[in-house]
């Protein structure tokens, strides 16, 4: 039977284990649990035992995972609209915590068969039999796609796209989570290792775009590095280089416009910026009173200078603007 399969392989992992002591790693990774509870999640919270403390609430969660050693596998119990819903989430939230704060991490969400088999014994003497066996196309095909790719980040199949599709409208989900990208890969041609581009619906390390990218930046760079895994030098540096570039595109680079929260039944706001190379960024605020015959318009323009520290706006309802019209406002306005 089809399911939804997500396949994540931590990077760095050996020289995380080979530079650190058997202390620091039991007690590190207990938060590689913790990131797979708090993505299952989807930010619900139950209070723990300890009055004050509390835990990720996976309880209403309907997938399925599995942690070996550095290698995570989610999949549905079905095939769903629901069920590819709660998996693209469930990996939106993992992916963008490994990578942007933790620990990077490659990974693909594909369609297609999967099996699970389990077993546990303990025997009289201590020994004890543990069968945790999962198989599948499924497995393999994403499995192969991640570890091709030369980037921290994660992509959706066109397998789970086309089910996903074939099960009802997706459009608002890909939106929200998902934007296309031009993915790094890893091919041996003639047995010469090089890198290619192709073509993908990627997960986005953020919801919205950007304003402001340094900061996200910074803590990438720290996910790479922190837990001695070493100086990001040589093949490390080409798979940080191509995951900063995914995360700059993920910057606002055109003029926009969306419809402010202000709006009533009787004012109309209209916002629209554009944001320079310098971060100096023009708000114009289009007013229109609907009250009044012929409903004036009223502009206010604003100058603001950005810095790295400065929280981003949410952008996701954006819609893309011509130079011509932004133009337009711009002259309005003054």
């Amino acid at each position: 039977m089809g399911k939804f399969l997500a396949y994540f392989d931590l990077l760095g992992y050996k020289n995380f284990i080979e530079q650190n002591t058997p202390g620091f790693l039991d007690s590190r990774t207990n938060h590689f649990g913790r990131n797979v509870e708090m993505a299952l999640s989807l930010g619900k919270r139950r209070e723990s035992k300890h009055p004050g403390r509390y835990l990720a609430d996976i309880r209403e969660s309907t997938l399925n995972s599995l942690t070996f050693s550095d290698t995570l596998v989610i999949w549905s119990q079905k095939d769903t609209l629901a069920d590819f819903e709660e998996i693209l989430k469930v990996s939106f939230e993992y992916n963008h915590f490994n990578v942007d704060y933790d620990f990077p991490s490659r990974g693909c969400i594909v369609y297609g068969d999967i099996w699970f088999k389990d077993y546990d014994e303990e025997n009289q003497k201590g020994g004890r039999y543990m069968l945790n066996m999962i198989y599948g196309k499924a497995l393999i095909d994403a499995h192969l796609k991640a570890e091709a790719m030369s980037w921290a980040g994660c992509v959706l199949d066109i397998s789970a796209i086309e089910k996903g599709r074939s099960l009802g409208n997706i459009d608002i989900l890909l939106h929200d989570y998902t934007m296309p990208f031009d993915v790094p890969y890893k091919v041996k041609e003639k047995g010469i290792e090089k890198e290619i581009k192709m073509p993908e619906i990627a997960l986005r390390l953020e919801k919205g775009d950007l304003l402001i990218t340094e900061y996200i930046e910074e803590g990438i760079k720290n996910a790479f590095t922190s837990d001695n895994k070493g100086l990001i030098e040589g093949r490390v540096k080409v798979i940080f280089d191509n995951t900063i570039e995914f995360l700059n595109a993920h910057k606002i680079k055109f003029p926009y416009c969306y419809y402010n929260d202000a709006s009533t039944k009787d004012l109309a706001y209209e916002v629209f910026g554009k944001l320079e190379e310098n971060y100096t960024h023009t708000i114009i605020t289009k007013q229109q009173d609907l009250t009044e015959e012929n409903n004036p318009i009223a502009y206010s323009k604003e100058i603001v200078q950005f810095d790295v520290q400065t929280s981003n706006r949410d952008f996701l309802n954006a819609k893309r603007i011509s130079e011509d019209e932004y133009r337009t406002v711009f002259e309005a306005a003054n």
